[in-house]
């Protein structure tokens, strides 16, 4: 995932694609997957195409001020592997809202 100024320097270049990517990932809905240290980073994007991303891009989404991101939590009694596979089959259950990141929370109990 690229930064406004990655964006910006392949813009004075003459590349448009990053500029694209960008406003792709504006409209995507993300979905943080945790279970103790074990994590899984999600990106649905609104035509329900799945990605899978590194959580730490997730996390420093979360970390940027005035970032327009909501942020909502969750904890689910599925185990992470029922979860991971749904979501992969029925994105559309998880795709809530564009700028959406989803933190779910597995317990083991």
């Amino acid at each position: 995932m690229k930064t406004k100024r990655e964006v910006l320097a392949s813009l004075l270049t003459g590349n448009s694609e990053p500029l694209q990517q960008y406003q792709r990932e504006r409209e995507a809905c993300f979905i943080l997957l945790i279970e103790g240290t074990k994590e899984a980073g999600y990106c649905i994007y609104p035509d329900l195409t799945v990605k899978e991303v590194e959580a730490d891009s997730i996390r420093a989404k979360m970390e940027m001020n005035n970032a327009g991101f909501k942020i909502s939590f969750s904890e689910c009694k599925k185990t992470f592997a029922e979860f991971e596979a749904d979501l992969l089959a029925n994105p559309s259950k998880y795709y809530k809202a564009k700028g959406l990141i989803q933190m779910v929370f597995f317990s083991k109990d």
